[in-house]
Order: structure tokens, then sequence, then C-alpha cells
């Protein structure tokens, strides 16, 4: 027997609470809680790179919502005491597969438990979703099967960054030749990971497939109640792309998903004025991947995680780049380097002066002497805004590596720059062989 306190007690497996009855206090039984669950869902999943740990490619995404567990509704309760599981038989070969379920919520997202199996067309039929919290009986709930002729969905492009202070606005593109019913916009916070909410999610807000622009800012719907968006924290922005079940464009709810890509940006609050800067949307070893629409004669500003250089390239199939164009942060210039013609070329460029590269452009050039006394944040996404030209229109998928172990030097001979020159193209060469090869 386990003693009680003023407010009640638990007496073996079951709740006793003290009850005021006449002139005397007595023991009133409380049958146990079973964990109340609602909103299970079946998705096609396809997640793109990212730096929160959350699996990438295409997948299954089965889940539900506990709203309740051992009666209480608060997020940590649910997250410390609810285990969960899943089970589907192979609809190929027959046999039964078991995932356990995983606590994904936040207060802005509810008490979220989902599991993303890699994807099958076998195990696209019906799953049984089991909760137990330790207290109450075990609640079991069964998720929608994937309606027939539903694919894997591509991923929005072009996702930009422009605005002022804590109220940036994103923008993005849907992909061509795609049906969207709406887009699901989540935000995370670094500082904000707890127990009760484990990615640190402070934003989801779902949007009609007419909108492809959000500002966020401390009064956005949505938004974890009391947050404050700061210049401190590090930021990742996920912008689903949603189509449902039933083809509603307002019904944009997991349980009536039927297909999903998601694509991530990560970010910092600052102030970039009236430009509008291009976001990664991926990391592959080590170098930030691009995909937005570029046409000739526009400036496109890109600009990943800073350091001392870059090393940039075209994707396969892209325009050449025919123009750079760098930010005035220093008074010394900056070394560009590329090869063109089979020729060599290295040259001093000043912050803010547009650099033409010849007729038709080129498919890789180096940036280095980014002065490292400016203690530039790597972590800061629009510390080191690039406008990039193109010599023709397409998409641009290319890659833009930070060199973060080279450091100017004063006044290199003609024979170190050639040979840091190489070594910088080399090393581009190298990554386009095994990026695009």
């Amino acid at each position: 027997m386990r003693r009680f306190n003023r407010s009640g007690a638990v007496f073996g497996d079951g709740f006793v609470f003290l009850a005021l009855v006449g002139c005397g206090l007595v023991l009133v039984n409380v049958a146990k809680a079973t964990p109340v669950v609602s909103g299970a869902f079946e998705q096609l999943y396809n997640i793109g790179s990212n730096t929160l740990g959350f699996a990438t490619g295409e997948r299954l995404r089965v889940g539900a919502y506990v709203t309740s567990a051992a009666g209480s509704a608060d997020l940590a309760t649910i997250a410390s005491l609810v285990s969960g599981g899943a089970s589907t038989t192979n609809l190929l070969t027959g046999q039964t597969l078991n995932r356990s379920l995983s606590y994904t919520g936040s207060p802005s997202a509810g008490g979220l438990f989902t599991s993303v199996p890699p994807y099958s067309a076998g195990l696209s039929g019906s799953w049984s979703l089991s909760f137990s919290d330790g207290v109450g009986a075990p609640a079991t709930v069964a998720t929608p099967a994937i309606p027939q002729g539903v694919t894997q969905t591509p991923f929005t492009q072009s996702i930009t960054l422009s605005g002022t202070g804590n109220s940036p606005t994103f923008s993005w593109a849907p992909p061509a030749n795609t049906a969207v019913n709406g887009y699901r916009i989540n935000i995370y916070d670094r500082a904000e990971v707890s127990s009760a909410n484990p990615f640190g999610q402070i934003l989801s807000r779902n949007f009609a497939p007419t909108t492809t622009s959000f500002t966020v800012s401390d009064a956005s719907p949505g938004l974890q109640p009391g947050y404050n968006f700061n210049t401190s924290s590090r930021y990742s922005i996920e912008i689903s792309l949603l189509q449902t079940r039933d083809g509603s464009n307002t019904n944009l709810g997991n349980p009536n998903v039927a297909a999903l890509s998601r694509v991530y940006a990560d970010f910092q609050i600052v102030n970039s004025g009236n430009i509008q800067v291009n976001l990664p949307t991926a990391t592959v070893n080590g170098a930030y991947v691009f995909n937005l629409a570029v046409q000739p004669n526009v400036t496109h500003y890109v600009d990943p995680d800073v350091a001392t250089g870059y090393r940039f390239a075209i994707g396969a199939g892209n325009p050449n780049f025919a123009s750079v164009l760098l930010p005035s942060l220093q008074a010394l210039p900056y070394h560009l380097s590329y090869l063109f013609g089979g020729t060599l070329f290295d040259v001093l460029v000043a912050g803010g002066v547009q650099y033409f590269f010849q007729a038709g452009g080129v498919n890789a050039f180096d940036v280095t002497g980014i002065d490292p006394a400016l203690g530039l944040d790597p972590s800061n996404p629009v510390a080191f805004i690039t406008g990039l030209t193109f010599a023709g229109a397409g998409q641009f998928t290319g890659t833009q590596t930070p060199i973060v172990t080279m450091v100017a030097v004063p006044a290199p001979s003609s024979i170190s720059l050639f040979a840091v020159g190489l070594l910088g193209l080399l090393m581009v060469c190298g990554r386009i062989g095994r990026a695009w090869g």
C-alpha cells in the first residue's frame, strides 16, 4: 500500500482520492484511466535533408495523437509515461511488421506519436496502433490505408528569406505539374528542446494551396504560447506540401493527409532589408545544396553558413554562373579563382562590385580571403549574402561548400596563389564528380 497526501493517494494499481462526506473523510476509488488517442493517420512521406535528426528519403508515416495519459493532459507526462507500438501485415509477403511509436509532439503540435518506416508498397495497408501509459488498459486504434493511386510528392522549391528584425518573410514555389491541397509550416528552435518538445518545435500552421509566403511574428497563429523570436536562436523551417485524401483544401489535419513532402532550411533572425535570400534546402557531404528556378540577368542571393571561403558549383544540367556579387564586409578584396578554357584565373574582387565571368560563364569558382577577424557566426545563414547571375534560364541545384581551414595571407606570391587556386578547383571537381557522377 502507498501513502496518500492531502489531495489524494494511490493504493496498488488504482487511484484513491479523499472526499468530504458529512463531517468525515472517506476514500473514493477511481478507475484507472486508459490513454485517450485520436487522429490516427497513415501517409506517404517524402522527407528532405535536415539538421534536426529526422530520417530522410521516401517513407511511410503512421501515427496518432495521445491527448491524455494516466488522467493527465500534460505533455511532459504523456511523453514520459506513454509507450506505443505499430503493426501491419505486408501485403506482398504476408509477414507481420512491428514498429515502435516515438513521441514527436510539442506544445504547438500536441501529443504526437509517429513511426516512419522506409517506403514499401506492401506496407500501405492499415496499421494497428497501440498505446499504454503503464497505468490504465492499452488503447488501440487503426489507421486508414493509403488510397489507391497516391504517389510520393516532390519538394517545394526556391525557399527565400527576406524582411527585417524579428518578422522575417519566407516564400516558396510549388514543384511543376504537382497537385497541391495545402502547405504546413513548422519552425524549430534548438533552444526549446525538452522532454515535452524533443525537436524544439515552436510553430505549426497550415496554409491554403494558393499561399506561397508567410511572415513570422510573435503574434503568429500556431505559435507556442508565450514564445518570442530572437536573434540568438538557431532555427529550422520545415515546409510541407500536402495532398489530401478527399481533395479538400481546408481539411489539412494529418488524418486527411494522404501524402506530404517536407523540405528544410536553417536560418537565424537578422535584418536582411529588401534583399531576398535563397536558402539552401539540404546539406550533402558538407556542401549546401540549393533548389531554385533561375533566369539570366537576374541576381539571385544565396548564403549558407559562413567560413573563410566558399566553393560554388552548379548541378547537373544547370546554367553556368555568369557573374558573382560578394558582400561589402571588409576593406580588403576577396580572391576569386576559377577555370575557363583550360586557363586558371585568380583575381582580386572588391565587395559590392559585380564580377562578370567570360562569355558563356563557368560551372565552378572559389571565393577565399574572407577575413576571419570579422567573427562571422558559422551558424548564421544570412551572414555572407552572395549574389549570383546565370548564363541562361533553368533550375539551380548546385552547391556552396564552406572552406573552413583556409585563411587569408598577406601579399601571397603568384606561385602560392596558383597552388591554392588549383587545389580548390581540384576539390570542386572532386565534389562534382561525387555528387553528380
